[in-house]
């Protein structure tokens, strides 16, 4: 049997504390380039007929193409049509989650819409609505988007003004 001066010995030297000791921790970071949209520019249709025959489709591809679908009477008759652009720096090769939201904004008898194809990247070919690419070697991306406007003989022809947004959001993946 242990005596009561053995057994304070033996719990005494397991609860004393150690006289010494160390352990080392990280430190983590992750170091990005802060994303701005730097600079953008607006979508214009220019101006353009509205049938009282029936339907038109207008559509300015993100390259700045512009065609129509229709009667005769559709026609872009004025102005420079010419897709949206936004300009974003961001980190050289640094993945990032671009997506376009097109709202309708048009009069009566008008909708605008996104294409079926409403985005470029860096001039390579149209794509979906959203993607993720690198950012280009350079630090800057160049984002261009396209959009539908479709009028139909209930539309204003006097109108001229806003028929819609486009929204660009954009995140490092």
């Amino acid at each position: 049997m242990l005596s009561f001066s053995r057994l304070t010995l033996l719990f005494g030297l397991m609860a004393s504390p150690v006289l010494a000791q160390e352990t080392t921790i990280d430190a983590d970071a992750t170091l990005v380039t802060p994303m701005v949209i730097v600079a953008s520019e607006g979508m214009r249709f220019g101006t353009i007929a509205v049938s009282n025959g029936g339907e038109c489709i207008y559509e300015i591809a993100p390259d700045g193409t512009a065609s129509k679908q229709g009667e005769n009477r559709c026609a872009f008759l004025s102005g420079f049509p010419t897709a949206a652009t936004f300009e974003i720096d961001c980190g050289a090769g640094a993945l990032v989650r671009m997506e376009l939201i097109h709202a309708n904004l048009a009069p009566t008898g008008a909708v605008f819409s996104a294409t079926a194809l409403p985005m470029t990247v860096d001039g390579a070919n149209a794509g979906s609505a959203m993607q993720i690419l690198p950012c280009d070697g350079d630090g800057r991306t160049v984002v261009r988007a396209g959009g539908r406007l479709v009028t139909t003989p209930e539309a204003s022809a006097g109108f001229t003004g806003r028929v819609g947004t486009i929204r660009l959001e954009v995140v490092y993946d």
